[in-house]
């Protein structure tokens, strides 16, 4: 039984399709149905199509990435110097300006260095100034009057000299007269002994006898007289102080001479260079004590903060980010057979993916020169400047999904691509309604393509339907069963 029902659909079928395609070469297409999908319920009626509304719009060309919100400018700083947080002014998600202040370490040390350098710097000034002014005339008699008490000491010196040399002949004079008394003490008490023993072969010389006593004088006197003759003597010869004294003397008068010609160039030079290594002590000086401090670069949001307050941190540590967020951008990568389409100043859609895909504009601002290889893909960075909105916040770090308008085509009628058809011929076609009800192909011309649209030239008009077939799984078929009966086929 059911092979019988069976033979009866296929001849059913067998009927219909040999009445559609009479209706065809006959310049019409009978309504064979009713479609109950939901294209086909907004009016078609035609069982195996479904119809699209002939639009006039504008079709634009895009070129698509995708990528995250960033800011014009990010920079993470860090001390120039390792120390101790004393003071954290900020917290993630402050607004900042430019030089504000946003941390400093414990800068006792250093602000102590300052001050000594620039007080070596004052001394170094003040020795060049003075060099280079030359001479007060204060400074020219205080050197005349130390080259005259010089000269003084000098006199004075040799005649303390003169009169030691003075003092010898007076000294060793006496030496003399010791000597001879001595020598006769030393004769007396010779011939007191040899009378003794002559006149006793015991005797023993009593030596506090007058005689020995005279010679023990004698003996005194003559190295009294022989100490103070040597002294004298070294007096006499000692030019200590005189060589000190001519010694003053010529420093007194370099001096002098020195002040009334003048610094000489060895001199000027290595003043300078005294007066330039103590600014530069000075400038580093103040690098570090500035080094000890982190104030913002520009206007911006912090957006990271790793240190507290009392924490110990080395230099070139990353401590804080801040982000200028004046400019918002998204850097998107573009494959190298789109991104010559693409130039700056063209417009974009933005869709923030995390505000329910809220579409906000942006404008391409950059092209990279250079392109990235990776694996084998040339792909140039394209930054696409973003457009704030007051209906979502635009947030750092959101995901974005770039539509570039890279072309448009004003004012065209279009229709879905899959409406467009060609004809065995290569001829293009939109299936229409005709006045009478039936399906009819218009005869159109293909432009621009784009998302799924093409726009087209011909007799149609906005608010028309456009009829696309359907295969048997009830998707747009192209030729489908009218289209392989008519002869014509899918063409895009």
């Amino acid at each position: 039984m059911f092979k019988r029902w069976g033979t009866v659909l296929i001849v059913v079928m067998i009927v219909i399709a040999a009445a559609a395609l009479l209706a065809w070469r006959s310049g019409a297409v009978v309504l064979v149905g009713s479609q109950g999908g939901p294209s086909a319920a907004s009016g078609a009626g035609i069982a195996g199509f479904e119809t699209a509304t002939v639009e006039r719009t504008t079709l634009y060309t895009t070129v698509d990435g995708s990528g995250s919100i960033t800011g014009e400018r990010t920079v993470t700083l860090s001390f120039g110097v390792g120390g101790t947080v004393e003071h954290l002014y900020v917290e993630v998600g402050d607004r900042v300006t430019g030089e504000q202040l946003l941390a400093e370490l414990d800068t006792t040390d250093l602000e102590y260095r300052v001050a000594e350098a620039e007080q070596a710097l004052l001394i170094s000034q003040s020795a060049y100034d003075r060099l280079i002014s030359g001479p007060t005339e204060n400074e020219i008699e205080r050197a005349r009057a130390a080259l005259a008490r010089a000269e003084a000491q000098l006199a004075s010196a040799l005649a303390a000299q003169e009169n030691a040399r003075r003092q010898v002949t007076v000294a060793c004079s006496g030496l003399d007269d010791a000597a001879d008394a001595l020598e006769t003490a030393q004769e007396a008490y010779d011939d007191y002994v040899t009378t003794g023993y002559e006149a006793d072969a015991t005797f023993v010389p009593d030596p506090d006898s007058p005689v020995a006593k005279a010679l023990d004088n004698a003996r005194s006197a003559y190295d009294v007289a022989e100490s103070q003759c040597e002294i004298a003597r070294a007096q006499a010869e000692d030019t200590g102080q005189v060589d000190a004294a001519r010694a003053s003397v010529d420093d007194a008068q370099a001096a002098l001479d020195a002040l009334l010609e003048g610094p000489t160039e060895d001199e000027i030079e290595q003043a300078q260079a005294q007066l330039e290594q103590a600014r530069i002590r000075l400038d580093e000086a103040r690098s570090a004590l500035d080094d000890a401090r982190l104030v913002a670069p520009f206007d911006g949001i912090v957006t990271d903060v790793r240190i507290t307050e009392g924490q110990s941190v080395g230099a070139g540590m990353a401590v804080i980010t801040v982000v200028d967020d004046s400019r918002l951008h998204v850097d998107v990568p573009v494959d190298e057979l789109d991104v010559v389409s693409v130039e700056t100043g063209q417009r974009a859609n933005v869709t923030l993916q995390a505000a329910d895909d809220v579409t906000v504009e942006g404008i391409v601002t950059r092209i990279d020169p250079a392109g990235r290889d990776v694996q084998g893909i040339v792909t140039y960075n394209v930054r696409v400047d973003v457009t704030p909105t007051d209906e979502v916040p635009v947030l750092l770090g959101m995901s974005a999904d770039v539509e570039i308008i890279v072309a448009a085509e004003e004012n065209v009628l279009v229709v879905p691509t899959e409406a467009v058809q060609r004809d065995d011929d290569g001829n293009e076609f939109v299936l229409v309604r005709s006045d009478d009800g039936n399906l009819e192909p218009l005869p159109v011309t293909s432009g621009q393509t784009t998302n799924g649209l093409t726009a087209v030239q011909g007799d149609l008009h906005p608010g028309q339907e456009a009829y696309i077939p359907l295969d048997e799984t009830g998707e747009d078929a192209g030729g489908g069963l009218f289209g392989n009966l008519f002869g014509f086929g899918r063409g895009r």
